[in-house]
């Protein structure tokens, strides 16, 4: 972190420092490969966007704090933001404790997506649910029911934008261009739900009535 936490002196800590990944990504690079690389306080996503890109598929993830300043100058040619956003309600409580108003830097997808960075979701499981319903909600909505106040809602997403990172947006980060979208060319990889998820209140609870692979049915309810 930029600055320690609250009432601690803790900052975190460095896994790989900016020099190391410095040469790391180099040599990656050399190859002709993308880098992924996680970074989560606001000084490591700093250092990793000042780093990347040097392939259009670098991708951070998690991207979990991020200062307001650094995202001046993020645009589509920027790394990849590969993000789960059930960790922001996951880590809600112990943000608010250590971050206090620092927290509004946590999970900045609207802030992102306004500056055209391409976004990829998942789910990150174990650690998470690998539900997406419940990642959509989280993205859409940053709360868990009607009970809790969104945490701060300005970084909501709309439900088409967060769709898309977890279908399209994630497959075009891998660069599988024949993944991820119902066109004619793709792989034929889709579900059939019994309801529409850009419509259906939430909690979601919408239902997998069909699942095709390769254009052939694996699942029916």
């Amino acid at each position: 972190m930029l600055q320690a936490y609250e009432a601690t002196q803790e900052r975190g800590l460095w896994v790989t420092t900016p020099e190391e990944m410095r040469a790391g990504f180099a040599r990656v690079h050399s190859f002709g490969f993308p880098v992924s690389v996680h970074a989560i306080g606001d000084e490591a996503v700093r250092a990793a966007f000042a780093l990347l890109p040097g392939h259009p598929l670098d991708r951070i993830e998690h991207l979990q704090i991020l200062r307001p300043e650094d995202t001046i100058g993020l645009g589509p040619d920027s790394p990849v933001a590969s993000m789960q956003p059930l960790h922001l309600l996951d880590d809600r409580v112990q943000a608010d404790q250590l971050l206090g108003e620092r927290g509004a830097g946590y999970y900045r997808l609207a802030s992102l997506q306004a500056r055209g960075v391409r976004l990829s979701f998942g789910s990150d499981a174990p650690v998470a649910s690998f539900d997406p319903w419940l990642g959509i909600q989280a993205a859409c909505l940053r709360r868990r029911s009607d009970q809790e106040v969104p945490w701060y809602p300005q970084e909501c997403l709309s439900r088409p934008a967060a769709l898309h990172a977890y279908t399209r947006g994630a497959c075009d980060s891998l660069g599988w261009q024949r993944a991820g979208r119902l066109e004619v060319g793709a792989l034929a990889d889709f579900c059939v739900v019994d309801r529409s998820p850009l419509e259906c209140p939430w909690p979601a609870q919408v239902r997998v009535l069909r699942t095709v692979i390769g254009g052939k049915c694996c699942f029916s309810s």
